[in-house]
């Protein structure tokens, strides 16, 4: 009985983080004085002579003499310590392993994490963080490095799945994504939940390779885009429209912050993408590396 409530009482605080030294101490200490009542119990039956057995006298020792209290309490310590490890150990493990997410994306992150070898980096990550919230912003900050060293499929990949969702969503958050505006957490939960299955599992596939990737180049940082590269991508892009498109691109971008309609500056973000995508070789590497960077230059 004891032994059960002593199980119950490990798996409890161990789920909680609740075990403590000096409550398994107390706890041990009540457990070696039940033992030591039921030995002496047993010693005292021993001891009383039966009617059909002969008496035997009883042989006695000299030598130091070690406390039976002081022996049982530290093995009841011990042995319960062991116990309530393990037990916490083994918890912590299942739930390690055998997460898989409250939410389609977290399920879709989880197992593209595993395929990725990114897990146990996640852990581990988690572990420094502290609370769920330093969690979320550690991980996206990872992230948010990890795109820039995707390679060019894979970025055009990423690009596809936004501008897909661009397609179809309203003006002013088509033209938040432009214009790096608005909350980011926001912004992607709301294309995320708006992804079949397949896009989703893209995206999530992408998401983790970012973030593997960054967390093995924890000393890599996006570089920023220089004033001619800026101007020389957008003078590529503006080239391949007709007249009228390329005022209106120009005046898009020109004025973001102020007088551009959100519809001129969905309409810009979507023609560079556009853009990115149809390119070949070399152009293609360079274009699909710029909105990338640009989009990370956004979010800082």
């Amino acid at each position: 009985m004891i032994l059960c409530l002593m199980v119950l009482a490990v798996i409890q605080n161990a789920g909680e983080g609740q075990l403590t030294v000096s409550g398994l101490l107390v706890i041990a200490v009540i457990i070696a004085i039940v033992r030591d009542a039921q030995i002496r119990k047993q010693v005292s039956q021993a001891a009383t002579p039966d009617n059909s057995s002969p008496t035997t006298a009883p042989t006695i020792t000299r030598g130091t003499r070690v406390n039976p209290m002081l022996v049982q309490v530290l093995g009841g310590l011990v042995g319960f310590l062991v116990v309530s490890y393990a037990v916490r150990e083994g918890m912590r493990w299942y739930r390690e392993t055998t997460y898989v997410g409250d939410t389609p994306y977290e399920r879709s992150f989880v197992r593209a994490l595993r395929a990725e070898g990114g897990y146990e980096g996640m852990l581990s990550l988690a572990k420094k963080a502290g609370d769920a919230r330093q969690v979320q912003t550690t991980a996206a900050l990872t992230v948010q490095r990890g795109i820039a060293l995707l390679d060019a499929d894979d970025q055009a990949k990423r690009v596809e799945v936004i501008d897909g969702y661009l397609a179809s969503a309203p003006a002013a958050v088509c033209a938040a994504f432009g214009k790096g505006s608005g909350d980011r957490e926001t912004l992607f939960n709301g294309m995320l939940s708006s992804l079949d299955s397949v896009a989703l599992d893209v995206f999530t596939h992408l998401v983790a390779k970012a973030f593997v990737a960054a967390t093995q180049n924890p000393s890599y940082r996006p570089p920023e885009l220089s004033q001619d590269e800026m101007v020389q991508f957008l003078r590529d892009v503006s080239s391949g429209l007709p007249q009228a498109e390329r005022i209106r691109f120009v005046q898009a971008l020109c004025f973001v912050q102020t007088t551009a309609t959100d519809l001129d500056v969905c309409w810009a973000t979507r023609t560079m993408y556009r853009y990115a995508l149809g390119q070949q070789g070399e152009r293609r590497t360079t274009a699909l590396r710029f909105v990338t960077l640009l989009e990370v230059q956004g979010q800082r």
